[in-house]
């Protein structure tokens, strides 16, 4: 195990450990289902380590995509969770302080103003509202995530930059995550988005696709149909390289995307030289 992953890891468990002592245990629920929720959250914290190994498994897309998906949902509640303790702590600090250092200096307002429920029943109270608002926060999200992607436009002032090269268009596409969750009817309708932008150049960012291409190619070659005057370039993330990095790059290339590893190259609009780099992630 890398030193990464051994931080991420005990990171993550320690937010367990916090969501346990500030929310989980005050649900009221069965003991066993608390315990469980506990078993749950371990395990989908070492999420991109189950992801690693299930993405070279022998078990079926569909199965591999339905883990992906409950871990990856699961892991996002838990965080969600941690950041919603976390914002109630900071605000009881401030309650706490405002107790300690406000009182002294105005003695006219009254304690009560400042009362913190710490009862049993205030501390059930609490856990629910926040367990419920983090159900809600994760549906929006997982809603968002498996949703099509929403075309965003960004304008980029660059100084000195040639006339000549004043409205270029780029299309950005990253983190597609093919294999965990998302499909190829899902590619495919992105690529179809993207084609209709008319881009000049399309840029992929990494993090492609989440198995091999025994598994993925059939899903992931819809991007072979990105269509764009200057070229469709491809940098490697980190999930390439968990995804056999060789392979893969050899298959997009075969699609006819141009991969950048520690290259350049240099896009000649209206005499104008536009240089696109690809710098590969720091696993490689």
């Amino acid at each position: 195990m890398s030193f990464f992953y051994l931080i991420t890891s005990t990171v993550a468990v320690l937010g367990v450990i916090y969501i346990w002592l500030r929310l989980i245990r005050f649900l009221p629920l069965p003991a066993f289902l608390r315990w469980l929720m506990v078993a749950l959250f371990l395990i989908a914290s070492q999420n991109m380590l189950i992801l690693r190994k299930l993405v070279v498994s022998p078990l079926p897309d569909e199965v591999i995509n339905n883990i992906g998906l409950a871990a990856g949902a699961i892991q996002a509640f838990e965080l969600t969770l941690i950041g919603l303790c976390g914002f109630c702590d900071v605000a009881l600090l401030a309650v706490w302080l405002g107790r300690r250092v406000v009182l002294p200096l105005f003695p006219d307002i009254r304690p009560t103003s400042f009362r913190v429920r710490s009862s049993q029943r205030g501390l059930r109270t609490r856990a629910c509202v926040l367990a419920l608002l983090g159900l809600l926060v994760l549906g929006a999200g997982v809603h968002g995530a498996l949703r099509d992607p929403i075309v965003r436009r960004q304008t980029l002032p660059i100084a000195g930059l040639p006339v000549e090269l004043e409205g270029v268009r780029l299309a950005l596409l990253a983190d597609l995550h093919i294999g965990a969750g998302l499909d190829g009817a899902w590619l495919e309708r992105v690529v179809a988005a993207t084609n209709a932008q008319r881009a000049d150049a399309v840029v992929i960012a990494g993090d492609v696709v989440d198995g091999t291409v025994a598994r993925l190619y059939d899903q992931v070659k819809y991007l072979g149909e990105l269509k764009a005057p200057h070229g469709v370039f491809l940098i490697s993330g980190n999930h390439e390289y968990y995804s056999g990095y060789r392979d893969w790059m050899a298959a997009f290339t075969r699609m006819g995307l141009t991969v950048l590893n520690n290259e350049h190259r240099a896009l000649r609009i209206n005499g104008q030289n536009l240089v696109i780099a690809g710098v590969p992630d720091d696993a490689a």
